[in-house]
């Protein structure tokens, strides 16, 4: 499918006339050698002169257009900030209902981070009950108000859980296909073995919804960061806007929906929410840096980031294993330092909780730890054999899922052994481990960590945990050296909650008073789950986008009126927003194998191994192993395909939100291996 953004496909450097940057070249990206592919993309955009890096999230986060002059001019009903899941709902509503509608997606492409999500929460759609799926609403309200011991909104519950069904069937009667159908509806995957995996949303929610989008006359901006909004009056009268190039846009609307998709990389937000050491945070999904927050704190809005949560979990330094071993529970590292027999103390050294907190909802192992500045979790070797091998554990054993057992067992060891990130220690015995804790980790006494270890091993022995009540079956005396302490930072994939709205998503201020046309959508609107994401409802987040998307996208044409225009109208030089991105095939070629050397993916090393026959590519072959299936790998078997089609490196091929570390590292390792055949003659 081909994105049609509207615009064109150069862009050009403040400073210079738009006719002397399309005269001139922008230096191709495999000239750069072996770079990382971050790197490369970050030098290829200072080479073209552009401000803004669509990889940045720290330079879109502070941009600001105050006193900067626009280029141009938009004007037009509705200004979504936020082309992702619950942006695209939004989108969708409202130009169906006839207004006209501009979405800005700071990513390249609409979709922002939906490509993994599986499907979506829904009640007596129309193909659940002709599949004879029935469940009351109360089910599913008291089981969060409960849990939340009634934090949760229960009006918003309540919406959600009556609207979800006509949700579904609005989404069907837009394209979205749901082949499983149960309480929740699975999105269409398509089959095809050439595909390492599962589509998800990115090809059963996304590709129909902007299609879509495309057909009702919806604008999309990408590459394109909002920086503040237009006020006049205490009322929200549209955005400015920063492109690719760093040229200036101002946006006239009716009014604006922030759609955001949260704050996981903003260190500020995240100190805000809780995190003591938000700079430790291990994050790997780019674009979740508030601006949705910092936007709407312009106009006077109330934040609900001290009882927002998270998809989070802890971790440890370095972010080993792909999302699976950061996030899940694939990785010897990280399952083996948070099991239920391990022993978790706070930078004093003080035991701080029951260790199987996450038995019930593995959300729950990060809430302890947030009571503290830092958490290290202490084990021996059999506490870690059982940990990875399949013992008392809270978690099901997944090592197949990233890393065989030798690969991940070997990275277990390289990381205490080099202690690269100064984050462990190692001891041969008790004593020596408590010696080597006190001498890295500036705030433990070792006396008083050995204090804690040897009550801890007391109650283990004595078959009772006397402090926290932890299951007796989890208490395993540390008695078979080595010993093993490692620091665990959280990690956080999206936040749910951020801003304060009203029942039909209006953003509000301390007041609880509506702020004129401002409304809020998806993780930026998401009041569901206070502190803690309770997992009980399967893809709850993925219903409660669409509806809070709708929701306000109808909220805001009622606030509009009559006033709407149905059109997006522009004037002056509004500027290119697509980065001119060179990849040149190398010729003639020699026939042979060529490998690659390594660049850098969302994750983990990504290397081609490219065949030459005839002076032609015969083949090429990705190996990614820390690249996740429904995203990374995904574009990543998008892009080998259609390289080998057209015989050309530089082949423009549709990618998907969040995937532009992975696209660019295997862009630039087949160039590699190119590079090698066309040398070779």
């Amino acid at each position: 499918m081909k994105m049609n953004t509207q615009e064109t496909e150069r862009s050009h450097a403040p400073g210079r006339s738009r006719r002397d940057f399309i005269k001139g070249t922008v230096a191709g990206v495999a000239a750069l050698g072996a770079l990382d592919a971050h790197q490369a993309a970050a030098a290829t955009a200072a080479e073209a002169g552009k401000a803004a890096n669509a990889n940045d999230t720290s330079a879109s986060a502070s941009a600001s257009s105050q006193g900067v002059k626009p280029v141009g001019t938009y004007s037009t009903d509705i200004v979504i900030v936020g082309a992702g899941y619950s942006g695209l709902a939004a989108a969708v509503q409202a130009a169906e209902r006839g207004l006209g509608v501009i979405a800005l997606e700071q990513q390249g492409h609409p979709g922002g981070l939906a490509g993994g999500i599986e499907g979506i929460f829904s009640l007596d759609s129309k193909t659940q009950t002709e599949a004879g799926f029935h469940v009351e609403p109360v089910e599913f309200v008291s089981l969060e108000m409960n849990y939340h011991h009634n934090r949760a909104d229960g009006v918003k519950w309540m919406d959600l859980a009556h609207n979800s069904g006509a949700d579904a069937d609005w989404l069907v009667s837009h394209g979205v296909r749901f082949p499983e159908v149960t309480r929740s509806q699975m999105f269409y995957s398509r089959e095809d073995r050439e595909r390492p995996g599962p589509a998800r949303a990115r090809e059963g929610y996304v590709a129909p919804m902007v299609r879509e989008a495309q057909r009702l006359g919806v604008r999309f901006l990408t590459y394109t960061t909002a920086t503040d909004l237009v006020l006049e009056g205490g009322a929200v009268k549209g955005v400015f806007a920063r492109k690719l190039n760093g040229d200036v846009v101002k946006i006239n609307a009716g009014a604006v929906i922030l759609a955001t998709g949260g704050f996981a990389e903003n260190p500020e937000y995240l100190r805000e929410a809780g995190f003591f050491k938000p700079e430790d945070v291990v994050t790997f999904m780019k674009g979740h840096n508030g601006d949705g927050i910092r936007l709407a704190r312009q106009a006077g809005a109330a934040d609900i980031l001290h009882r927002s949560t998270a998809l989070q979990q802890p971790t440890v330094m370095g972010a080993p294993g792909g999302e699976y071993g950061t996030f899940g529970n694939a990785n010897a590292l990280v399952v083996g330092s948070r099991s239920p027999n391990c022993l978790w103390v706070n930078e004093t050294g003080d035991r701080i909780c029951a260790e199987n907190s996450g038995e019930e909802n593995w959300m729950a192992l990060i809430i302890p730890m947030l009571s503290h500045k830092q958490v290290f979790s202490i084990y021996d070797q059999k506490a870690f054999e059982r940990n990875f091998y399949g013992g008392p554990s809270a978690y099901d054993r997944t090592a197949s899922w990233q890393y065989p057992d030798d690969a991940s067992l070997k990275q277990f060891n390289d990381h205490f052994e080099k202690n690269e990130h100064k984050d462990c220690v190692k001891g041969a015995d008790i004593d020596e481990l408590c010696r080597k804790a006190a001498a890295q980790f500036p705030e433990i006494d070792a006396a008083r960590l050995k204090e804690t270890i040897e009550r801890y091993n007391a109650n283990c022995r004595g078959g009772k945990d006397n402090d926290f009540g932890k299951p007796a079956q989890y208490m395993q005396e540390f008695a078979t050296g080595p010993f093993y302490m490692i620091y665990l930072p959280p990690s956080v994939m999206v936040t749910y909650g951020a801003l304060a709205t009203s029942r039909v998503f209006e953003v509000v201020d301390r007041r609880r008073e509506a702020i004129p046309g401002l409304y809020a959508s998806g993780n930026d609107a998401c009041e569901l789950w206070p502190n803690i994401y309770t997992i009980n409802v399967q893809c709850g987040t993925s219903a409660s986008h669409v509806f809070s998307g709708r929701q306000s996208a109808l909220a805001a044409e009622k606030y509009i009126g009559g006033g709407k225009t149905g059109k997006v109208a522009e004037s002056g030089d509004t500027s290119p927003s697509r980065p001119a991105w060179v990849w040149t095939t190398p010729r003639p070629l020699k026939d042979g194998t060529y490998r690659s050397g390594a660049y850098r993916g969302m994750f983990g090393p990504v290397t081609a191994t490219v065949t030459v026959s005839g002076g032609k590519i015969a083949e090429i072959e990705s190996t990614h192993p820390e690249e996740t299936v429904y995203v990374g790998a995904y574009v990543i078997a998008d892009i080998v395909k259609a390289v080998k089609e057209k015989q050309d490196v530089g082949v423009e091929v549709d990618t998907v939100g969040g995937a532009t570390a992975s696209a660019n590292a295997i862009r630039f390792a087949i160039k590699d291996a190119l590079d090698q055949a066309s040398r070779a003659r």
